[in-house]
């Protein structure tokens, strides 16, 4: 009986995985058109194009000096009395969504939403928040702070840089074209890889720039963070699915819900509240 019972368990799991792979995660290519052709922005072809091909896009400076004075304002207030764990390392609070009009504004911002849009390929949610301060540390590798992929496959995420962020310094590196490589896994041990195994791929993207900057990247691509004695890092992430593994959302600022459009309210998941 338990053997019967192991045997339909692990059929259920590969008719799922069939589906989350060649239903879910695929692109519709009739979506894309469409979108590709409502967006007036020049910069839409080129950018949508190396999300797709790469896994990654980097928009140095995307915001402007006063809306990121605004939200390292917010930031700043939100995270004062966060002590920080033993490696020197800072969780923003989540609710700082609640009381941040100018940052929950980036969950929603058009150009950004239509770029993962398109890379999904069909209506996107937003399904996760975080953030956090790093401050100086010794080198060191662990957890995300190693080459990994995300355990959830497929995601898009808004990495928001609230500080400058040197090529050096406390980046992310990401190894571009890794996106689509279905890895097989039964446990986190399985979602880490060795220097040695990831230099079979292309030379990584550092991913820096000055706050303001916005990188763009699938999470199922070979990605790591970086510990290092470079400067304090302040980030924001916003992360994206078309449906699955959606985690809670606190709730939004008023101003912020008065200023949405129906899609944007869709977005957030404030549809029917």
């Amino acid at each position: 009986m338990r053997a019967i019972t192991q045997i339909k368990s692990e059929v259920g799991s590969a008719l799922q995985d069939r589906w989350h792979r060649h239903v879910y995660e695929r692109p519709s290519g009739r979506y894309r058109r469409h979108l590709a052709a409502a967006i007036l922005d020049d910069r839409f072809s080129e950018c949508s194009g190396k999300l797709v091909d790469d896994g990654v896009l980097i928009l140095p400076a995307y915001f402007d000096a006063p809306a990121v004075q605004a939200m390292q304002q917010d930031f700043a207030a939100a995270i004062k009395d966060v002590p920080l764990t033993d490696k020197d390392f800072a969780p923003l609070p989540k609710e700082v969504l609640s009381r941040s009009v100018a940052i929950a504004l980036v969950a929603v911002d058009p150009f950004l939403t239509s770029l993962i849009s398109y890379y999904w390929g069909k209506d996107i949610l937003l399904a996760g928040f975080s953030g956090s301060r790093i401050e100086p540390s010794r080198a060191e590798e662990y957890g995300a702070f190693q080459w990994h992929h995300d355990t959830k496959r497929k995601q898009v995420k808004i990495m928001l840089l609230l500080s400058e962020v040197a090529p050096v310094g406390q980046r992310m590196d990401y190894i571009p074209g890794t996106h689509p490589i279905y890895h097989r896994f039964s446990g986190y041990e399985d979602t880490r890889f060795t220097s040695d195994y990831v230099r079979r791929f292309r030379e990584p993207v550092r991913c820096a720039g000055p706050a303001g900057t916005v990188i763009l990247f699938d999470t199922n691509g070979i990605h790591r963070g970086n510990r290092n004695a470079g400067a304090r890092r302040d980030v924001c992430i916003f992360n994206y699915t078309a449906g699955h593994a959606l985690f809670p959302l606190p709730p939004f600022h008023p101003e912020l819900i008065r200023k949405l459009t129906p899609e944007q309210r869709r977005i957030l998941r404030l549809s029917g509240r």
